[in-house]
């Protein structure tokens, strides 16, 4: 039976809060963030991957990381990387 990926990061941080009870305040804090936020910068993005791993949970769905490598990739590391967002000018596609 193979792991099912988080579909989001919402869901995987609230994974690592819900089942790592030895985690910090300060990445609670960061955590709880990330439970709430639309979107995530290069570096929230890298440090919820890491502890992910750190903690032996499932990776984010391939979706959501080809997302957020594409805006990596266009932007540089201090762009918001949103679904649905252009990545040169920040604003919705479809408004």
């Amino acid at each position: 039976m193979s792991v099912q990926p988080f579909p989001n990061h919402r869901t995987a941080a609230l994974a690592l809060l819900s089942n790592c009870p030895d985690i910090s305040y300060k990445t609670a804090g960061f955590l709880g963030n990330v439970c709430v936020a639309s979107e995530l910068s290069a570096k929230q993005y890298d440090w919820l991957l890491k502890l992910l791993a750190k903690y032996e949970l499932p990776p984010l769905a391939e979706e959501e990381a080809a997302i957020v490598w594409i805006a990596n990739e266009q932007n540089g590391v201090s762009g918001l990387l949103k679904k649905g967002r252009d990545a040169e000018s920040g604003y919705a596609e479809n408004r």
